[in-house]
């Protein structure tokens, strides 16, 4: 599932407000890439192009979203998940998860991924002759 850029700019804008990249944004190549950044997407490019690490806080952030939206993770343990996958205190994780389950965005997502499923489907059996009536 491809998330919806606004839903991205969402987790630029939780990694800044709890500092959740601030090792990867001490690298000195990255931080001055950075502050020639005008947008939050250009910042997550940014730390996607030069970052050494495969996942970093703001990357596994998405991938933890991702899985909520797709009902991967059930929402009774995502604080956990935020804790223990991003190495936060426990109130950063009720914080997170209070943003991540108010979003709109987010909500929007997860019942569209919900009605997109097979099962939810309402499948048309009409035969060519039945409309052609």
């Amino acid at each position: 599932m491809f998330l919806d850029p606004r839903i991205k700019d969402f987790i630029e804008e939780i990694t800044e407000k709890y500092n959740l990249d601030k090792e990867l944004e001490s690298d000195p190549l990255i931080k001055e890439r950075l502050s020639d950044a005008e947008s939050f997407k250009e910042k997550q490019v940014i730390k996607s192009l030069y970052s050494t690490k495969k996942n970093f806080p703001s990357m596994i952030l998405k991938n933890i979203i991702k899985d909520y939206i797709d009902k991967n993770i059930p929402s009774s343990i995502l604080k956990e998940e935020l804790k223990e996958k991003l190495s936060i205190e426990e109130d950063v994780a009720n914080q997170i998860l209070q943003s991540i389950i108010e979003n709109s965005l987010i909500k929007e997502s997860i019942d569209f991924s919900l009605e997109d499923t097979p099962d939810s489907k309402i499948f048309n059996k009409k035969g060519l002759s039945q409309e052609l009536e």
